[in-house]
């Protein structure tokens, strides 16, 4: 387990240290993820961050986040896991003004007050990263039913006619 992730720290002072913090943390806390899903792994969080800075940006973030966590199969309506992972990359800036001058390949985070809760951050990430619509792959037991009752179907049906018919013979007369 990581334990030299701080609760909330300046990004501005972590960027000018290359501060860099990886490995795993306890997602007891994430009270939002754990009301958007089932469960959540008891491994918790891997993270990979780094903060830093460009010539085009004084505070920047980069860095993935991982986690398992049991959702409902839309199709079956069973639980599943579901693997998530979320990547990012933030430029932190002070003022509306700086928004417009981040480059396109960061995303930019105007900052309230001088330091920011990691913790918040991490979580935040990980809600944008959970499947819309999770659903098993083929193994889905709802999703077997569905292939077997349409190959049945298939199987023993008739031919329909064709409601275009008529118009292919007039096309053929003319």
């Amino acid at each position: 387990m990581l334990t030299q992730l701080p609760a909330s720290l300046d990004p501005y002072r972590a960027a000018a240290a290359d501060k860099h913090f990886s490995g795993r943390i306890s997602a007891g806390g994430f009270t939002r993820l754990a009301s958007s899903v089932l469960a959540i792994a008891e491994e918790g969080v891997e993270l990979d961050l780094s903060f830093g800075s460009r010539q085009d940006v004084r505070a920047s973030l980069t860095g993935t986040v991982q986690v398992e966590v049991e959702m409902e199969c839309q199709r079956c309506l069973g639980p599943m896991w579901v693997p998530v992972t979320g990547q990012f990359k933030l430029a932190f800036v002070r003022f509306p003004s700086e928004v417009d001058e981040v480059p396109d390949d960061l995303e930019a985070i105007q900052l309230d007050k001088p330091e920011i809760d990691l913790r918040a951050l991490i979580e935040d990430e990980l809600i944008l990263a959970l499947p819309l619509v999770p659903m098993h792959q083929e193994s889905c037991q709802a999703w077997q039913d569905d292939e077997a009752a349409t190959d049945d179907t298939q199987a023993g049906a008739e031919p329909k006619d064709n409601p275009f018919a008529v118009l292919a013979k007039l096309k053929q007369d003319s």
